[in-house]
C-alpha cells in the first residue's frame, strides 16, 4: 500500500523536459536514479536508525532497559565474532585473547 501511494506521488510530478521515451527500458531508465537513491535512503535509514547494531546474547534478562544496555554496549566496546559452534569464552585468559585477535572494532 505504501510503495502504491509512493508511486501515485511520483506520477503527478510535473516534468519540464520530458524526454523522448521509446519503450520500456527507456521509461525504467529515466527514473532509475530515483530508484537507486530510493533504495539508499532505505537501507541507510535502516542501517543507522532503525536498528543498527544486533547484538546477540543467548540467555539474558527480560526488559527493554537491558535490551539498550547490550546495544550501547556492543557499540562502545565493539564485537567479536563467532561460529555458531564456538562457545563463548569462560575465563579472563580466553577474552583477552578474543579482544586481542578477534576484535571487529578497536
Amino acid at each position: 500500500m505504501l510503495s502504491k501511494e509512493i508511486l501515485e506521488s511520483i506520477s503527478r510530478i510535473k516534468w519540464r523536459y520530458k524526454p523522448a521515451v521509446e519503450d520500456f527500458s527507456d521509461r525504467l531508465n529515466t527514473v532509475t536514479a530515483f530508484l537507486f537513491i530510493l533504495a539508499s535512503v532505505v537501507i541507510s535509514a535502516k542501517q543507522y536508525m532503525f536498528n543498527p547494531i544486533s547484538c546477540y546474547i543467548p540467555v539474558s534478562p527480560s526488559g527493554e532497559e537491558f535490551k539498550e544496555f547490550v546495544s550501547a554496549y556492543c557499540w562502545v566496546h565493539g564485537t567479536i565474532p563467532l561460529h555458531p559452534d564456538e562457545h563463548l569464552p569462560s575465563n579472563d585468559d580466553e577474552w583477552d585473547i578474543y579482544e586481542r585477535y578477534r576484535r571487529i572494532s578497536e
